[in-house]
């Protein structure tokens, strides 16, 4: 029988409550740092996720589109939690960010 700490994903776990602390305290960077996680982790394993399992070897365009989406958004949200004044009024607006 497996014990306690076999059963659950201690890392996952983790980041789930650094995501929600960052998300409370307005820290978005970190949603960047996790979306170029899953980008770089993605193009490592060969497999993608986002609603189900994309593999680069089954539907390689797809899986370009998703990794390449989750590069973009790491780029997004750190640049602008760390300079929003690089991004233009249009897209702040369009990331609901223009009344801070």
């Amino acid at each position: 029988m497996l014990s306690t700490a076999h059963r659950y994903k201690w890392p996952t776990i983790v980041a789930l409550g650094l995501l929600l602390a960052a998300t409370a305290a307005g820290w978005y960077w970190i949603w960047g740092v996790f979306f170029l996680y899953w980008a770089v982790y993605g193009i490592v394993t060969g497999q993608a996720f986002v609603v189900q399992a994309i593999t680069r070897e089954e539907n390689p365009l797809l899986f370009w589109l998703v990794s390449l989406t989750w590069v973009a958004l790491a780029v997004i949200a750190i640049v602008y939690d760390i300079s929003p004044l690089m991004i233009s009024e249009s897209f702040a607006d369009w990331l609901g960010a223009a009344n801070e």
